[in-house]
């Protein structure tokens, strides 16, 4: 049982053995006993360390939700920004960094998440893209606005979409209206997110003129695009 893994008298030896050695099996479990039963200051900084050490999905979701959780926001949002600029060869990781940055909230992140909507992944690009829209973060418009225009995948385009409806970027209401009606079915889910965005941020005089689009056009799906949102 965790209770018998742990003491408290012999936790520096449990992380010695999370970090050199042991099964994964027996890495979840000295990970487990130390969120249980550990101190936050003696352990924060190797669960810190965990985190960005072990690919392990069940390591990294329990160090994560303690990290979040419990132990103090500026040491755990000086490791993500340096992981998301840093962790080259592990996808998963900046994924992870950018999933914490957003759950944390911070605006000290942002030059790290606006960075990421160039990442190599598509998935971390677009999780960025999801927590600058979060943060409202304005800096971010104008790189939203190359997303939304030429990242090559359909998942960072639909969240750039959404963000720059959530931070009312007036900016990008030329691009979005190009988006809205793009004939093209590949597109169909980012010419929705295009329209519900317009819906967000478009002055009057705009939406008369999407209204005479949408009475004109004969492409049905971009009607009923329009129509949703």
């Amino acid at each position: 049982s965790l209770s018998e893994v742990y003491t408290g008298e012999n936790q520096e030896e449990l992380i010695a053995i999370l970090f050199n050695e042991g099964t994964v099996d027996v890495k979840r479990n000295i990970v487990r006993a130390l969120i249980k039963f550990g101190r936050q200051e003696h352990i924060e900084s190797a669960l810190l360390e965990a985190t960005l050490s072990f690919k392990d999905p069940i390591i990294r979701s329990r160090t994560i939700e303690y990290l979040i959780q419990e132990c103090k926001k500026e040491t755990v949002i000086s490791k993500m920004k340096q992981a998301l600029l840093e962790a080259d060869e592990d996808e998963n990781l900046r994924r992870t960094a950018v999933r914490v940055l957003q759950e944390i909230a911070s605006k000290d992140a942002s030059k790290e998440l606006i960075h990421a909507l160039e990442d190599p992944d598509p998935e971390t690009r677009r999780l960025a893209a999801e927590a600058l829209g979060q943060l409202q973060e304005e800096q971010a418009v104008s790189t939203l606005i190359t997303t939304l225009e030429k990242d090559l995948e359909v998942g960072p385009r639909i969240a750039a979409a959404w963000a720059l409806g959530e931070i009312d970027a007036k900016k990008a209401i030329p691009t979005l209206l190009a988006h809205l009606f793009d004939e093209d079915e590949e597109f169909l889910s980012v010419r929705n997110a295009s329209a519900e965005a317009l819906g967000k941020i478009a002055e009057p005089k705009t939406l008369e003129k999407i209204l005479e689009l949408f009475q004109t056009t004969k492409n049905a799906r971009i009607q009923s695009s329009i129509a949703l949102n």
